[in-house]
């Protein structure tokens, strides 16, 4: 080959790995970024850990929540501290309502320290909201007689370690097209 050909090659190759490069960096970094900032599903195994851990806290919620005489009770991460959202019956328009400081610091516990992400409760069911990416939520769940949790678009549930506790998966879209496969 001839030595003048290839130095002017030298510039097109450099050019076309920048190209490559170029072109990696901008796929590449929107998948890390996501990835991220979607941490990987908990297992089963790895909730009932956590239930372990956290039981002490979880248990004075539930009591509280299960004599409130609310029918629905709703806390996420973007709450007032030492209030919940709270209705009597379902279909009532619920408003902020004040809590015992002890149940509030250990609600502020769990979301500040533990990570959770949101804290429901539907009927006899209080779930905590453990790990949520889009449309897919898994937690720790407790029913006041053992049934199985009132969860909307539960699709996973199974007992733990303790009587009344549950793991459960809940999925927007598995959940409807299971639904629209009946």
């Amino acid at each position: 080959m001839n030595p003048l050909f290839e130095e002017d090659l030298k510039p097109a190759r450099i050019a076309a790995l920048r190209f490559v490069a170029v072109i990696a960096a901008v796929v590449m970094l929107p998948l890390i970024i996501l990835s991220a900032m979607s941490p990987p599903p908990i297992s089963m195994a790895r909730m009932e850990r956590i239930f372990q851990n956290d039981k002490e806290i979880l248990e004075p919620i539930v009591n509280s929540f299960q004599e409130s005489g609310y029918a629905l009770i709703a806390i996420n991460t973007d709450r007032k501290s030492g209030f919940i959202y709270a209705a009597t019956t379902h279909g009532q328009i619920g408003g902020d309502v004040p809590i015992d400081p002890e149940i509030s610091s250990k609600i502020d516990t769990l979301f500040d320290k533990k990570r959770y992400t949101g804290i429901t409760k539907r009927d006899n069911t209080i779930y905590f909201q453990r790990w949520a990416v889009m449309e897919n939520e898994r937690g720790i769940a407790y029913t006041s007689d053992g049934s199985i949790p009132d969860i909307e678009y539960l699709t996973k549930y199974a007992p733990l370690s303790e009587e009344h506790w549950f793991y459960y998966e809940a999925d927007y879209n598995q959940y409807k097209r299971h639904i629209g496969n009946e």
